[in-house]
Protein backbone atom coordinates (compact mmCIF):
# COMPACT_ATOMS: atom_id res chain seq x y z
CA UNK A 1 0.00 0.00 0.00
CA UNK A 2 1.21 3.50 -0.70
CA UNK A 3 2.07 6.04 1.93
CA UNK A 4 -0.07 9.20 1.94
CA UNK A 5 2.42 11.04 -0.27
CA UNK A 6 2.12 8.30 -2.91
CA UNK A 7 5.47 6.71 -2.11
CA UNK A 8 5.75 3.17 -0.83
CA UNK A 9 6.24 2.95 2.92
CA UNK A 10 9.42 0.95 2.20
CA UNK A 11 11.11 3.45 -0.13
CA UNK A 12 13.73 6.01 0.92
CA UNK A 13 11.26 8.77 -0.03
CA UNK A 14 8.96 7.34 2.65
CA UNK A 15 11.72 8.14 5.16
CA UNK A 16 9.70 10.57 7.31
CA UNK A 17 7.54 7.74 8.62
CA UNK A 18 10.68 5.73 9.35
CA UNK A 19 12.16 8.58 11.39
CA UNK A 20 9.06 8.53 13.61
CA UNK A 21 9.34 4.76 13.97
CA UNK A 22 13.04 4.97 14.75
CA UNK A 23 12.25 7.57 17.41
CA UNK A 24 9.61 5.30 19.02
CA UNK A 25 11.97 2.31 19.13
CA UNK A 26 14.86 4.41 20.43
CA UNK A 27 12.68 5.90 23.19
CA UNK A 28 11.50 2.41 24.21
CA UNK A 29 15.08 1.09 24.32
CA UNK A 30 16.25 4.15 26.30
CA UNK A 31 13.35 3.83 28.78
CA UNK A 32 14.28 0.18 29.26
CA UNK A 33 17.90 1.17 29.95
CA UNK A 34 16.70 3.73 32.54
CA UNK A 35 14.58 1.11 34.31
CA UNK A 36 17.47 -1.37 34.37
CA UNK A 37 19.85 1.39 35.56
CA UNK A 38 17.53 2.00 38.52
CA UNK A 39 18.07 -1.63 39.57
CA UNK A 40 21.71 -2.14 38.48
CA UNK A 41 23.72 0.85 39.68
CA UNK A 42 26.88 0.03 37.72
CA UNK A 43 25.07 -0.62 34.43
CA UNK A 44 27.00 0.15 31.28
CA UNK A 45 24.62 0.68 28.38
CA UNK A 46 24.62 2.30 24.98
CA UNK A 47 22.81 2.18 21.71
CA UNK A 48 23.01 2.83 18.00
CA UNK A 49 20.62 3.01 15.08
CA UNK A 50 21.32 2.75 11.39
CA UNK A 51 19.57 2.57 8.04
CA UNK A 52 20.48 1.77 4.47
CA UNK A 53 18.80 0.59 1.26
CA UNK A 54 18.15 -2.87 2.73
CA UNK A 55 17.60 -2.04 6.40
CA UNK A 56 14.85 0.52 6.86
CA UNK A 57 15.61 0.53 10.58
CA UNK A 58 18.22 -1.23 12.70
CA UNK A 59 18.38 -0.40 16.41
CA UNK A 60 20.68 -1.98 18.97
CA UNK A 61 20.99 -1.43 22.72
CA UNK A 62 23.52 -3.21 24.91
CA UNK A 63 23.47 -3.78 28.67
CA UNK A 64 26.44 -4.88 30.72
CA UNK A 65 28.54 -4.47 33.81
CA UNK A 66 31.99 -2.90 33.91
CA UNK A 67 34.76 -5.21 32.69
CA UNK A 68 32.19 -7.84 31.62
CA UNK A 69 31.88 -7.01 27.91
CA UNK A 70 31.96 -10.70 27.00
CA UNK A 71 28.74 -11.18 29.00
CA UNK A 72 26.84 -8.08 27.92
CA UNK A 73 23.30 -8.46 26.65
CA UNK A 74 22.27 -7.10 23.27
CA UNK A 75 18.74 -6.07 22.34
CA UNK A 76 18.39 -5.71 18.60
CA UNK A 77 15.65 -5.07 16.09
CA UNK A 78 15.91 -4.89 12.34
CA UNK A 79 13.34 -3.96 9.72
CA UNK A 80 14.84 -5.19 6.47
CA UNK A 81 13.91 -6.00 2.92
CA UNK A 82 14.67 -9.60 1.98
CA UNK A 83 13.47 -11.33 -1.16
CA UNK A 84 11.27 -8.33 -1.92
CA UNK A 85 9.39 -8.37 1.39
CA UNK A 86 9.75 -6.35 4.58
CA UNK A 87 10.77 -8.54 7.51
CA UNK A 88 11.11 -7.64 11.16
CA UNK A 89 13.42 -9.37 13.62
CA UNK A 90 13.83 -8.56 17.31
CA UNK A 91 15.73 -10.48 19.96
CA UNK A 92 17.71 -10.29 23.16
CA UNK A 93 20.95 -12.23 23.22
CA UNK A 94 24.11 -12.57 25.23
CA UNK A 95 27.14 -11.23 23.38
CA UNK A 96 28.67 -14.14 21.45
CA UNK A 97 26.18 -16.40 23.17
CA UNK A 98 22.64 -17.68 23.09
CA UNK A 99 19.46 -15.85 22.20
CA UNK A 100 17.64 -15.34 25.49
CA UNK A 101 14.31 -14.13 24.11
CA UNK A 102 13.06 -13.79 20.54
CA UNK A 103 10.05 -11.98 19.12
CA UNK A 104 10.11 -14.25 16.08
CA UNK A 105 10.30 -13.00 12.55
CA UNK A 106 7.41 -10.90 11.29
CA UNK A 107 6.94 -11.01 7.51
CA UNK A 108 5.02 -7.94 6.38
CA UNK A 109 5.00 -8.90 2.70
CA UNK A 110 6.06 -6.94 -0.38
CA UNK A 111 3.87 -3.86 0.10
CA UNK A 112 2.95 -3.41 3.75
CA UNK A 113 0.72 -0.54 4.74
CA UNK A 114 1.94 2.09 7.16
CA UNK A 115 -0.55 0.67 9.68
CA UNK A 116 0.99 -2.82 9.36
CA UNK A 117 4.48 -1.42 9.82
CA UNK A 118 3.35 0.63 12.82
CA UNK A 119 1.79 -2.47 14.41
CA UNK A 120 5.11 -4.25 14.07
CA UNK A 121 6.82 -1.27 15.75
CA UNK A 122 4.24 -1.64 18.55
CA UNK A 123 5.31 -5.29 18.88
CA UNK A 124 8.98 -4.27 19.17
CA UNK A 125 8.16 -1.63 21.80
CA UNK A 126 6.16 -4.22 23.76
CA UNK A 127 9.01 -6.73 23.44
CA UNK A 128 11.43 -4.16 24.91
CA UNK A 129 9.24 -3.84 28.00
CA UNK A 130 8.96 -7.63 28.34
CA UNK A 131 12.71 -8.31 28.48
CA UNK A 132 13.47 -6.07 31.46
CA UNK A 133 13.31 -8.97 33.93
CA UNK A 134 15.51 -11.17 31.74
CA UNK A 135 18.13 -8.42 31.50
CA UNK A 136 18.04 -7.76 35.23
CA UNK A 137 18.26 -11.45 36.14
CA UNK A 138 21.24 -11.99 33.84
CA UNK A 139 23.10 -8.90 35.05
CA UNK A 140 22.35 -9.70 38.67
CA UNK A 141 24.13 -13.05 38.39
CA UNK A 142 27.31 -11.40 37.06
CA UNK A 143 29.95 -10.44 39.59
CA UNK A 144 30.34 -6.65 39.75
Amino acid sequence: MDAPDGDSAMTPSGREGWLDREDRVTRAFEALAERVQARVADLVSGGITSTNDVKQLHAVRWFGRPARADEQLVLSTMFRVQDGTLKVDCDLMQEDGPILHDLGQIDLGPEPSNAEIDRSVDAVVQFASEVEGIIFDNLETQDP
